[in-house]
C-alpha cells in the first residue's frame, strides 16, 4: 500500500516493467530517490544506443557479479 508520489512512482513502474523490482521497492522510503534510480535504469537500459538490449545486461550482470551484487 502507497501513497502519492510513492503510488506514482509503483504505477509507472508496473506500466513499464510489469513488476516493481526489489531494488526500486527497498528505496521506497525515500521516493525522490526511487525515481531518481528509475530515470537513471530507464536510460541506461532502454534509452537510445548502439548497444543491444542483451548487451546491455551482459554488462549489468557482469558489474553485479564484480560488485559482489545479489541482483
Amino acid at each position: 500500500e502507497s501513497q502519492s508520489e510513492l503510488t506514482e512512482a509503483y504505477d509507472m513502474m508496473i506500466k513499464t516493467w510489469g513488476r516493481i523490482p526489489n531494488v526500486q521497492a527497498v528505496s521506497s522510503l525515500k521516493p525522490n530517490i526511487m525515481k531518481t534510480l528509475m530515470a537513471h535504469v530507464g536510460s541506461g537500459m532502454f534509452g537510445e544506443s548502439d548497444v543491444s538490449r542483451a548487451e546491455r545486461e551482459m554488462v549489468a550482470a557482469v558489474v553485479s557479479e564484480t560488485n559482489k551484487c545479489q541482483y
